[in-house]
């Protein structure tokens, strides 16, 4: 038993494991229905590639989103507005085509509040103003 919780552990990374990490509080999913952009390196660190995800319900420290690319890692970067803002992502489960993501760092809930809200799912693939979206301290 030892040997197979040690080959499971030896899989996964520090961005993994933060990613699975749920200390603190608990946030319920709000339906949304957004595209995000996302970037992400293929082939080890020798290419950058992009990608898009539809993201069904976001709360502020995941979301769970689809994606027609196959060859998403389980490390990425989502991409907020004209990539002004990037926040750094962990992909901790793949089930029937649905990515279930932990952001690296817990969202403002303004924000999840105003995904949740939008009409339009193409909003955050243009430039947008941080402020309306409660994202002042996270803009690159």
């Amino acid at each position: 038993m030892t040997l197979r919780r040690s080959a499971t552990g030896s899989s996964s990374n520090y961005l993994t494991r933060a990613g699975r990490g749920s200390g603190g509080r608990e946030h319920a999913f709000r339906k949304c229905n957004a595209l995000f952009s996302v970037l992400f390196t293929l082939k080890g660190m020798r290419e950058v590639a992009s990608g898009q995800l539809r993201v069904l319900q976001i709360s502020e420290k995941g979301m769970r989103a689809t994606s027609h690319r196959n060859d998403i890692p389980d490390h990425l970067y989502l991409c907020i507005g004209d990539r002004q803002i990037h926040i750094g992502c962990a992909i901790v489960s793949r089930k029937r085509g649905m990515l279930e993501i932990r952001f690296l760092n817990e969202l403002p809930t303004a924000f999840v509040r105003e995904v949740a809200s939008l009409e339009d799912p193409f909003a955050l693939l243009k430039e947008i103003r941080p402020a309306l979206f409660g994202l002042d301290g996270f803009v690159n």
